[in-house]
């Protein structure tokens, strides 16, 4: 005859694995809330239809309000992207009565492109029929009275203009280095630069020397050494990126 194999179990909501006296080895079951117990060296909780859950350790931990706070002071860190900028920003609605031209948005969008804007059902083109400025949302031309404006965002972090601080590293730059090399003719002292630069984005290199940014200045793209290095002496410029 077949036998019936029964976990420890208990049908009032509420209670838990901690409340069985479990031995290692053994499972208990609540029938009514339907969660699933078992013991190693302590009562876990085995996965269910209800919940998932894995004790608090420090790879998991939630942090708290309090603890981004102190956070965001200790290490400076003015752009932490919290769970609130992971979630859409609530659409918002209005009826044009035919001289507003400005709304004003619950939400800072990124770019006119973060949001798609319909008036009467009909989507608007950014920079054509209206424009941002900050959470101002500027019509070009009034809306016909009674029109329906309807105002959603398109995706989360859609609010999020910045990085956050040394969020992106070197190898996702595409950085180019360029430099340019002359030979010296013991007199000349004025060369031709590439334009942008200051003399803390350039360097200068004489016969494999690095010349402080005091030895030269730079005005739009001329570069001048305080005095011409020697005859034959291999001067390099080095254009960091900007």
């Amino acid at each position: 005859m077949a036998q019936n194999i029964r976990l420890k179990r208990t049908n009032v909501s509420g209670r838990t694995g901690a409340d069985a006296d479990l031995l290692a080895g053994e499972l208990a079951m609540n029938t009514t809330d339907g969660l699933i117990w078992g013991k190693g060296s302590s009562v876990f909780e085995i996965i269910t239809e209800n919940r998932v859950y894995s004790q608090v350790n420090a790879a998991n931990k939630i942090v708290t309000q309090a603890e981004l706070t102190q956070l965001i002071g200790d290490y400076n860190l003015p752009n932490v992207v919290t769970t609130e900028q992971d979630t859409l920003p609530d659409p918002q609605n209005w009826t044009s009565d035919g001289i507003t031209t400005t709304y004003t948005l619950s939400s800072n969008p990124a770019t006119p492109h973060a949001i798609d804007l319909y008036v009467n059902d009909v989507l608007q083109r950014p920079n054509e029929v209206f424009y941002l400025d900050g959470t101002l949302l500027h019509f070009l031309e009034t809306p016909p009275s009674g029109s329906d404006i309807y105002v959603k965002y398109r995706y989360p972090f859609a609010t999020i203009i910045d990085n956050p601080e040394e969020s992106i590293e070197n190898r996702h730059l595409n950085l180019t280095y360029t430099s340019t090399q002359d030979t010296s003719n013991g007199s000349q002292v004025a060369y031709v630069i590439e334009d942008g630069h200051t003399v803390h984005d350039v360097l200068v290199i004489i016969n494999g020397l690095i010349q402080p940014p005091d030895a030269y200045s730079i005005s739009g793209t001329t570069l001048l050494l305080n005095q011409s290095p020697m005859v034959g002496s291999v001067i390099d410029i080095r254009y960091l990126p900007v």
